[in-house]
This record gives C-alpha cells, sequence and structure tokens, in this order.
C-alpha cells in the first residue's frame, strides 16, 4: 500500500468529489480512479458510493480514512522530526512552476548566496503540499484554502501577454486584436501556469484549427515561440529573455495572482525565515515594476531595462533568444 494512494484517497473522501480531488493535487481523474480502485481491491471492499451529495464513504471506507488520517499524521510528525535534524545542514526546500522558477526565480538566486544555506528548487506545475513539508516554501499561482497551520501571503501580480516573433510576423501577418487569433498559428502551453482556456479561443471557433503546437514546459514554449512556431501567452517580463518578441493583440491580457505558501512550523528556522524574506524581495513590485497591479507595457519594459542598465538580471538565458537588444548585448 504506497502513500500516494492514501493521500488521493483522503483528498477524495474530504472533498467529497474526484473533481476537486484532482484540482486540489494536481493528479489527472483517471490516475485517482485508479488508485481508488486499486486500494478497493486491496481491502477487498467498496469505500465509496456516489449520490447527490458527492462521493460518501462506506462503513468499511470510513475506517479505512480514520487508520489512514493516523498515518498522514505519523508522517507529518516524522517529518518535522526529520526538519529538526536538518538544522544543522540548513537545507530549503522550494517548489515552483517552471516559467517563474526557471526564467525568474533561479537567476535570483545569485543574490541570496549563503553558505550556510543548501537550497533545493524544485520546478513542477503541480501544486506542492507544504502541511505535510513535502516542499518548505510553494511559489504558486492558486492561493490554498484556509488553514491555521499554512501561511500564505500574495506575492505580486503576473501579467500574462500575447507575443509573437518577428519571423513569425514577417511570415503571416500582424495580429492586432486577439480576435485575429482564429487566423492565425496559436502555440499553446498545457500546463497549470496559463491554461489554454484563459485566451477563451472556443469564442473565435473551433481551436484545433488553428493551434497548431501545444507544449507543456515554458521552455519549449519559448523556444518554440522564438523561432516563429506561433502566437502565445507569457509573462511580461520574458521580453527581457527575449527582446525579439512582439507584443501583439494588444486587447487581451490576463492578470494572475503570485501566492507564496509555506507551513507556519517552517519559519522556526531561520533559513527559512530568510529564504521567504528573499523570494519577497525576488517579486517586489518597487524594484520590478513588471510585478505591479498595473500592467508594465512590453516597450516600457525593455525602456527600464535599458536605463537602469538591469539586463543582467536575466544573464546565462542568452541562448533561449535569437537576437539581444543592444544595450543587453553589452552587459552581458
Amino acid at each position: 500500500m504506497d502513500w500516494e494512494t492514501i493521500r488521493i484517497f483522503i483528498a477524495v473522501a474530504q472533498t467529497r468529489s474526484i473533481r476537486e480531488a484532482s484540482a486540489q493535487i494536481g493528479c489527472s481523474i483517471k490516475t485517482i480512479r485508479s488508485h481508488l480502485e486499486s486500494l478497493e481491491n486491496m481491502v477487498g471492499a467498496l469505500l465509496l458510493t456516489r449520490d447527490p451529495r458527492g462521493a460518501l464513504l462506506t462503513e468499511t471506507g470510513r475506517m479505512i480514512y480514520d487508520r489512514s488520517l493516523d498515518m498522514l499524521r505519523a508522517a507529518r510528525a516524522l517529518r518535522g522530526v526529520c526538519i529538526r535534524g536538518q538544522e544543522q545542514r540548513r537545507s530549503v526546500n522550494i517548489g515552483c512552476s517552471e516559467g517563474i522558477g526557471t526564467f525568474w526565480l533561479l537567476p535570483r538566486i545569485v543574490d541570496f548566496y549563503d553558505e550556510r544555506i543548501r537550497m533545493r528548487l524544485n520546478i513542477d506545475p503541480k501544486p506542492y503540499d507544504v502541511k505535510s513539508f513535502e516542499v518548505d516554501i510553494s511559489v504558486q499561482f492558486d492561493q490554498p484554502p484556509p488553514d491555521p497551520d499554512i501561511e500564505s501571503v500574495r506575492l505580486c501580480a503576473i501579467h500574462v501577454l500575447l507575443f509573437a516573433s518577428e519571423e513569425y510576423i514577417t511570415r503571416r501577418g500582424y495580429p492586432a486584436t486577439r480576435a485575429e487569433l482564429s487566423k492565425h498559428h496559436v502555440l499553446e502551453i498545457a500546463a497549470a501556469q496559463i491554461a489554454t482556456e484563459a485566451l477563451a479561443l472556443d469564442e473565435l471557433g473551433d481551436p484545433r484549427s488553428f493551434i497548431d503546437l501545444s507544449v507543456n514546459t515554458a521552455s519549449s514554449q519559448l523556444i518554440a515561440a522564438r523561432r516563429g512556431v506561433g502566437i502565445t501567452a507569457f509573462p511580461s517580463f520574458t521580453v527581457g529573455l527575449a527582446p525579439e518578441l512582439k507584443h501583439v493583440a494588444k486587447d487581451w491580457s490576463l492578470k494572475r495572482d503570485l501566492w507564496l505558501v509555506y507551513s507556519s512550523r517552517a519559519t522556526e528556522f531561520f533559513h527559512v525565515r530568510k529564504t521567504i524574506d528573499w523570494i519577497r524581495r525576488a517579486f517586489d513590485p518597487k524594484l520590478f515594476p513588471w510585478f505591479a497591479e498595473t500592467m508594465m507595457p512590453p516597450e516600457d519594459i525593455l525602456q527600464h531595462l535599458d536605463q537602469l542598465e538591469k539586463w543582467g538580471l536575466f544573464k546565462g538565458y542568452e541562448h533561449y533568444s535569437a537576437t539581444v537588444a543592444p544595450t543587453a548585448a553589452r552587459a552581458i
């Protein structure tokens, strides 16, 4: 009996919904059903029934649920002991989605350097469970439900815009509005960061007729976009990585809140508190105005980087860009 199956069973029992459990723990509905079926086969009894109130526990299911909670409490207690044992090593475990983690948070680590702290950055679009110390700190797009054991702090606003490369615009033309996307090639990312549904492409017709490529990582999305595969959605600061990308369909934008989530127990340790302070500085709108409530147009971001000679913020990512701005070339 593996822990993942128990974790999924607990989530379904608590939410009374396979669909809600899927969104909460980041597993597909098919995966959840497979784990539940496996657990029922192992136990030899039906654990859940369906009625208008949702998925309800049977008598045997209630018994398994109570024992599962015992396992969860024991796992958290064990993890807490392990964290205390790690005080000498002072390691901190951070969970983050790929686009934000790879292209923004990772370059900021040089500003955080402390030889007393060892850091592990987990790049994955799924939400992390900070309560059971799957990670110490999670940087995520969704605010977790209220929980007295969890702290959640809104970091900033991420403004998502549509971009296309100069090569694409030369070949296919410039889409001035979102409505024109149906006449263009669209590159989508199939991940939690920016759901394709947010573009409401179905309003423009059958998306299958103009979505030409779907990828599941932000790095492959960026490489494909700069090579001219199609129009795609990126956070506004992406122009610092690839200045050759042009803001298109300027009537469309999406604002996503970014959250810092951690267990209140984790802040007992100075290295976790110091890491939290560093993450908050890394998304401070006063330092980086593209994270402010009001969207900063990409052309203003480029001008800001030029004037303050901040192209070094994106140093190390030159291979993602086909060309770089003159100032960027000097800084690099």
